[in-house]
């Protein structure tokens, strides 16, 4: 179940309300890969203190004696237990937009270096030229051997290089 942060708000600190804040879908996009591992150790750290200290409360209401003025065994730390379902979702949407970086960053790690960018101008002057010297050849093998050869030092001397 997603928590809303009105569901947040009356169980969470002012630390911990400002992450559950920060990883919802609109700021989260605004962090950096670096501040994000940040943001997964912090509240790792909160979510594992607040799943010892459930753990912790749920042995000590079995072993305490049952008196007439307690709550039945459990009540008594389901606040601690749903802060750490809250910061679990929370780390897990951190965890996720750091698996979407990271494969950002890899992507563009592995794609090819952009190629030398050509104006169309500079294309079609190349083009041209590569026209007049294909024309030249075609020309040539229609002459006698002698003019081939002089067509053909003619257009290698005219090809730029």
């Amino acid at each position: 179940m997603a928590y809303t942060i009105t569901q947040a708000r009356p169980l969470l600190t002012a630390a911990e309300l400002e992450l559950f804040d920060q990883s919802r879908a609109g700021p989260i996009k605004e962090l950096t890969l670096a501040r994000l591992r940040g943001k997964v150790t912090r509240t790792r750290t909160l979510r594992d203190k607040y799943r010892d200290l459930f753990r912790r409360q749920t042995v000590s209401v079995r072993k305490a004696p049952a008196t007439p003025g307690r709550s039945p065994a459990g009540v008594d730390n389901e606040r601690t237990q749903r802060k750490a379902d809250i910061l679990q979702e929370v780390l897990g949407r951190f965890e996720e937009r750091v698996v979407v970086l990271e494969a950002k960053l890899e992507r563009e790690a592995s794609a090819p270096k952009s190629k030398k960018v050509v104006s169309p101008r500079a294309a079609a002057a190349k083009r041209g030229s590569q026209e007049v010297a294909t024309a030249a050849k075609k020309s040539a093998s229609a002459r006698s051997p002698g003019a081939r050869s002089k067509a053909a030092r003619s257009s290698a001397a005219a090809a730029p290089q």
